[in-house]
């Protein structure tokens, strides 16, 4: 039996922010302070990605790039990076300009143990009855990364805002011969990533003005890329 459609975001913005030399207790205090109240909307849990691209590596140049329209596909869990995953959601991100949406779907499920080979991935994708045009643009790409980090989820107290912050950013490079993920890049920055949909676009300003914190292009899948296959 193939996936079930998970959800379909509607477009959204996100601005992103890369912070160094900060603890993560003293970031969520900061945004704690904020005058929009934000606070702790979900608990904080382990976030898993593995991210497929073309051997052309075209999702890749086409973030580097600033392309307009383009698509970053990910099969995401939650919890521990290893073992047995029972929900996993295969992700497609779609940008369009300088707004975003996801469309989601949810994966049968697999272990992910020191042996498992991209042709398992790939039969594990082969299986889900995806519709065809997604199913077309999956079977173009094949894994080539694999993050793991710590998010924080917090919404502004009228709900228009939400914000998440990443830290301990790992990237595992699978290894196509011997399957073991022997390499490994740690980003010692914290993310910070306000989103929020068109309505509030006039108020963002004010919301992120209000940050001690510049304003960034920050791509956890380029960083990871770049530091692995450099």
């Amino acid at each position: 039996m193939g996936p079930e459609a998970a959800n379909v975001d509607s477009y959204r913005y996100e601005r992103k922010f890369a912070i160094s030399n900060m603890e993560a207790a003293h970031v969520k205090s900061m945004i704690k302070l904020h005058p929009a109240l934000f606070f702790e909307k979900y608990p904080p849990r382990y976030v898993n990605n593995i991210y497929f691209d073309t051997p052309g590596a075209k999702s890749f140049f086409e973030n580097i790039d600033g392309a307009a329209n383009r698509c970053k596909v990910r099969l995401r869990w939650y919890g521990p990076l290893f073992g047995y995953i029972e929900k996993p959601i295969l992700e497609f991100k779609i940008k369009s300009g300088l707004v975003g949406r996801k469309e989601s779907f949810v994966m049968p499920p697999f272990s992910l143990e020191p042996g498992i080979t991209k042709e398992d991935i790939r039969t594990l994708c082969s299986d889900a009855a995806l519709p065809k045009l997604f199913k077309m643009n999956l079977f173009e790409r094949e894994w080539i990364l694999i993050n793991h980090y710590y998010r924080n989820y917090f919404q502004s107290s009228d709900g228009a805002f939400r914000i998440t912050v990443d830290a301990d950013v790992t990237s595992y490079k699978p290894d196509v011969f011997r399957t073991m993920f022997d390499e490994r890049l740690v980003d010692d920055h914290i993310i910070i990533e306000l989103k929020y949909d068109k309505s509030q676009v006039q108020r963002a300003n004010t919301i992120s003005n209000m940050f001690p914190f510049r304003m960034t292009k920050n791509s956890k899948y380029v960083n990871g890329i770049t530091g692995l296959y450099s």
